[in-house]
């Protein structure tokens, strides 16, 4: 009785194809995380070491300043030009102090003082010296020297900087308190050309009597002068990064919040036409407080940063595991496509002798698993005659070794095909299996004719006569390029692998090690570390659920507070849109909702029976700088008192926000309940 064809092997194709792309997926995901991590922790490093290098430029500009003020101290303000110039020339600042307009001093004169103080200017070789501006004022603070005097501090000589506002509040904080002050964004005489630039100034006050008076009044009293150095921010920002110390980030410098007017440097290409700023993948916000005047720096990760992350490989690899699983889904279904089809004209032959069709049968059923093997196995044969030493190599391994099907080989060309690193071993190896000393094993390169290199995996039994003698060598052998090639990218993955486990095991760590600092007792050690590891156990859950990719802030906030409601009594109301959070936003509310509920049930709101929590959020902002704006609100519980000190909970859910996000969380302990506002950026 004939059989039916087995149609069911039509699903092996199908299955390996849902397989590869299943696979496929998950790895280019998985790659994609890592990457990004890693980007961001590179970007990181470099705004860090950005910062570092204003700082450090800025403070040797200011003990530049104070060796100045020294000069003066130390001759009792008995500088002329000619001991300034000296003094200046010797500092050569523009070889060792790139970035500087200058350094000056200005001198205060009173109104009666006035006119001798200009004979005497002129006296000392500067005929055309004047006070300017010509307006009448209680006193004069005029520039009298400019090193290096050249065009354009040349202009600047005898501007009075009092007279104008922004200069005149950071000469008279210098003054009020001893200390170098810098001015606010302002625009310097010296700007005489069109490319005008934005600038700030530097002053160090210098008092007779060369100490710093102990009052703020016996200050103001015994002022001489001041000590400055003009800046022009553009050619000082591009002298601080000089020489590619600043790769991969673009800066917007600011002298105070974040606004247009307050812009003192902006690096990278300019927008069209005032267009909007690029979207930059990774962006941070810092400060700096230098000499009284606190600026805003904003870095982004530059266009060049961004091309040369390894993130556009990923979906190159995903396109070759989708090539790859297609072909051999193919390959697959055509073969049992093939294999239906004779097993169907099999069936047939055997209507005319059944013991003939028995015997053809276990034939072709052998030769077809052996030819299947190796096509399965993408497998090539070759044998080797040893007396005449010529190797025929089968279509698969004359494909694999880019060389013609059916012809024989000499030794010749058949060792020019192999790469020369590694003729020596593959030629020792054969040898040992000639002499029965091994079996014939090897893993080596070949160059193919088209010039490709490809990995081949070769092994053989060498067939002898009855004396032991070699006769004749058959062999298989099996391109392994793909897999050499995922070793090495298998050692990639796990390395990554291992870096994400050691970042989560930190957090842990440090978790565990803020509350063992805080905590009064043992009990409280242990609820207080299970609270908190729960809770980012419990957020872990939700973002595997999510495959790392995000999670939905609703679900986020329900795992947060579920063990502390009651379902007949719930007393927690929370409203707001669908919103979904990044990975670190998630944990970081996750962790902040846990400190808080735990407060709560000890002292807040739910630690009676009448208490309630609010919990609303919303997003604000456009799509590419979206913000969370989310509140915490209690009421009806126990009046609240703000406490003496600060505890761990409260410093970790600011710090979380603040550090962390470059957000904010605000807490605010009414008498009513205590209200916490989470302002954090989405992306």
């Amino acid at each position: 009785m004939l059989q039916q064809p087995r149609r069911w092997r039509l699903l092996i194709p199908l299955a390996t194809l849902l397989g590869g792309l299943t696979a496929s997926v998950l790895v280019a995901a998985s790659l994609w995380t890592i990457v990004d991590a890693r980007d961001r922790l590179s970007f990181e490093r470099r705004v860090d070491q950005a910062q570092d290098a204003i700082r450090d430029r800025l403070d040797t500009y200011i003990t530049l300043l104070r060796a100045g003020a020294g000069l003066f101290n130390a001759t009792y303000l008995n500088v002329d030009r000619g001991v300034f110039q000296a003094f200046a020339a010797g500092l050569r600042l523009n070889k060792d102090y790139p970035g500087i307009q200058g350094l000056g001093y200005t001198a205060r004169v009173r109104p009666e003082e006035r006119e001798a103080f200009v004979m005497a200017q002129r006296e000392q070789g500067m005929p055309a010296f004047r006070i300017w501006p010509e307006h009448p004022r209680p006193e004069f603070h005029s520039i009298i020297y400019l090193e290096p005097l050249d065009r354009r501090n040349g202009a600047a000589i005898g501007y009075d900087m009092f007279s104008e506002p922004i200069r005149r509040a950071a000469m008279e904080q210098a003054r009020d308190t001893g200390q170098p002050t810098v001015s606010g964004r302002v625009e310097l005489v010296q700007e005489i050309d069109q490319a005008r630039q934005a600038g700030f100034l530097i002053y160090v006050p210098v008092y007779r009597g060369g100490a710093t008076p102990k009052t703020t009044q016996e200050r103001q009293d015994a002022l001489a002068g001041f000590v400055y150095s003009p800046f022009r921010a553009d050619d000082l920002f591009t002298a601080i990064f000089q020489g590619g110390r600043n790769p991969g980030l673009e800066l917007r410098v600011y002298d105070g919040p974040p606004t247009p007017s307050n812009l003192l440097h902006r690096s990278g290409p300019q927008q069209p036409d005032g267009g909007s700023e690029r979207a930059a993948r990774y962006t941070d916000t810092r400060t700096l407080d230098i000499a009284g005047r606190r600026w805003t720096v904003v870095y982004l990760s530059s266009p060049q940063l961004e091309q040369n992350s390894t993130r556009s490989l990923i979906p190159l690899f995903f396109a070759g595991g989708l090539i790859a699983t297609l072909l051999v889904s193919g390959v697959l279904w055509a073969q049992i496509k093939a294999r239906l089809a004779a097993d169907q004209k099999s069936q047939e032959a055997q209507r005319d002798l059944e013991e003939r069709r028995r015997a053809e049968e276990e034939l072709r059923e052998s030769e077809e698993r052996l030819l299947l093997a190796l096509e399965a196995g993408r497998l090539g044969t070759w044998e080797l005659d040893i007396g005449s030493n010529h190797r025929l190599l089968s279509p698969r391994s004359a494909e694999i070794f880019g060389v013609p099907a059916d012809e024989l080989l000499d030794r010749e060309t058949w060792q020019a095909v192999i790469h020369p690193d590694d003729r020596a071993r593959v030629t020792s190896a054969f040898q040992e299996a000639l002499e029965g000393r091994a079996l014939y094993r090897a893993e080596f390169r070949v160059l193919a004719s088209d010039g490709r290199e490809r990995w081949v995996s070769s092994q053989a039994v060498v067939h002898r006569d009855k004396t032991g003698t070699p006769q004749w060598v058959v062999g298989i052998h099996q391109d392994i390029t793909d897999r050499k090639r995922w070793e090495e990218h298998q050692v990639l993955l796990i390395n990554e692998l291992n870096h994400r486990v050691k970042n989560t095991l930190a957090t842990v760590q440090s978790i565990a090690g803020q509350t063992l600092r805080n905590a009064s007792s043992v009990e409280h050690v242990r609820e207080d570390l299970e609270g908190r590891l729960f809770a980012l156990s419990r957020v872990h859950d939700v973002l595997t659920r999510e495959s790392w990719e995000g999670a939905n802030l609703r679900e986020v906030i329900e795992q947060a507070i579920e063990p502390y409601r009651r379902h007949e009594n719930d007393r927690f109301h929370i409203a707001g849109q669908d919103t979904r959070l990044s990975p670190r936003l998630a944990l970081a509310v996750a962790l902040a909702l846990q400190e808080l509920a735990t407060n709560a049930i000890k002292y807040g709101s739910l630690s009676n029976a009448t208490g309630v929590v609010r919990i609303t959020w919303e997003v604000a902002g456009a799509a590419a700088s979206r913000r969370l704006l989310l509140l915490w609100e209690e009421t009806g519980g126990p009046a609240v008192h703000p406490p003496v000190r600060r505890g761990f909970g409260s410093r970790l859910i600011e710090r979380s926000f603040a550090m962390e996000l470059g957000g904010r969380a605000t807490l605010e302990f009414r008498p009513e309940g205590i209200r916490c506002t989470v302002d954090a950026p989405i992306g």
